[in-house]
């Protein structure tokens, strides 16, 4: 409770045992913040105005680099957003995620740059937790597979034309000879 007000907490994750965060379904006091291990929390004032209105996944990459995603609720006054900070918390950004979830329920990464979150999608004005599917990635995977065979078929193309070129110079210094 935070004075009269109950705060349900639903995620937390570290960058080390000193500095943490906590993610709260509690839209006034969505995020908070620890830097002695958890025994005092503070209040996370500076997240952006389109912030999610809950944080329902946290991610801590490094003590630097930190994602959060929200909300669970798949109604529209509940607009989907990742969280981003580059430097600790002393700033974040915040991503919107509408075109592609009604909700958003946790968050991975795997390094700084690349990572998952989870979440569902439904094509209703304002769905119910029924209406929502969750959300199909392989599309982008097979994308991302075919931009990697094309940057593999021009690395194939790149080896051969200075294997070619290589030839083409050993070729004329033979007839030098």
């Amino acid at each position: 409770m935070i004075g009269t007000r109950a705060v349900y907490l639903r995620c937390i994750s570290f960058a080390n045992d000193q500095k943490g965060w906590v993610g709260t379904l509690t839209d006034a006091y969505r995020m908070f913040q620890t830097i002695d291990g958890g025994t005092t929390w503070t209040f996370v004032s500076n997240l952006p105005n389109n912030a999610p209105l809950a944080i329902c996944g946290l991610y801590v990459v490094n003590e630097m680099v930190v994602y959060a995603s929200g909300t669970n609720f798949p109604y529209k006054r509940f607009p989907t957003r990742v969280l981003k900070t580059t430097d600790g918390g002393e700033t974040w950004t915040a991503i919107n995620m509408e075109a592609y979830a009604s909700n958003l329920i946790d968050i991975f990464f795997f390094n700084e740059q690349e990572g998952f979150v989870v979440g569902g999608f439904s094509q209703k004005d304002d769905p119910l937790y029924d209406d929502v599917v969750p959300v199909q990635k392989s599309e982008v995977r097979s994308q991302k597979s075919e931009v990697r065979s094309q940057k593999s078929e021009v690395r194939s193309q790149k080896s051969e034309v200075r294997s070619q070129k290589s030839e083409g110079r050993s070729q004329k210094s033979e007839g030098r000879r």
